[in-house]
């Protein structure tokens, strides 16, 4: 993992938990097949308010303000209710 030392970068690291969320999307993120959560296309991450060790308020606030500046593109997945 790289860190570009730049403007945006130092705007970045003001926003702790946007900083913390976008790190943990990095190391988080799928790059074989051999990664164990299905329907995750390479390149993508599992995101939810648990992994990232933050409050359902503070996940939502801070997954907005990354979408609001670029930084994170996100989509919901269906769950999948396994058979009783």
């Amino acid at each position: 993992m790289e860190i570009l030392i730049n403007k945006e970068t130092d705007n970045l690291m003001k926003d702790t938990d946007a900083f913390l969320m976008l790190l943990k999307i990095a190391y988080n993120t799928k790059r074989d097949d051999f990664f164990s959560i299905p329907d995750l296309e390479m390149g993508e991450a599992l995101l939810t308010a648990e992994l990232m060790g933050m409050s359902q308020q503070t996940f939502r606030t801070t997954k907005r303000n990354l979408k609001n500046g670029a930084l994170l593109n996100s989509k919901q997945l269906t769950r999948v209710q396994s058979p009783d």
